[in-house]
């Protein structure tokens, strides 16, 4: 098993909690067109916590379609606000057009509203 972030710090944490035999994680800056390329078909799990309106979105999804094995899921943890001014890259958000825009041409789409400013998407068999 493989787990990828940008964070060091994240990366150390997961270390010290799951040392183990198959296991190892690695650092990889997502919105770099050549910092991963995955076999296709050959994730089970993306994650974006808190992260997805900080990414190249398009670039993301396109990784995660190709990625993802048939039963494979994409799970999106975001703020939820109304559109703003999106210049700097602190407070950002997806606003509910977006989510909308984000679930379509998904076979499964779940939606989990924690409150008023945070929802988590779990996105399955995109295109099918």
């Amino acid at each position: 098993m493989r787990g990828y972030d940008f964070s060091t710090e994240a990366l150390a944490q997961a270390r010290k909690a799951g040392e183990g035999p198959g296991l190892a994680f690695e650092k990889v800056d997502l919105n770099r067109a050549d910092s991963w390329q995955p076999r296709p078909g050959s994730v089970d799990l993306v994650t974006c916590r808190g992260t997805l309106s900080y990414l190249n979105q398009p670039h993301i999804l396109d990784l995660s379609v190709r990625a993802l094995t048939p039963k494979g899921a994409l799970y999106v943890l975001t703020p939820v606000g109304a559109p703003s001014y999106r210049a700097g890259r602190f407070g950002l958000h997806l606003t509910e057009e977006e989510i909308t825009a984000l679930k379509a041409g998904w076979a499964s789409s779940r939606s989990y509203e924690f409150s008023a400013t945070a929802r988590a998407l779990l996105l399955r068999g995109y295109g099918g």
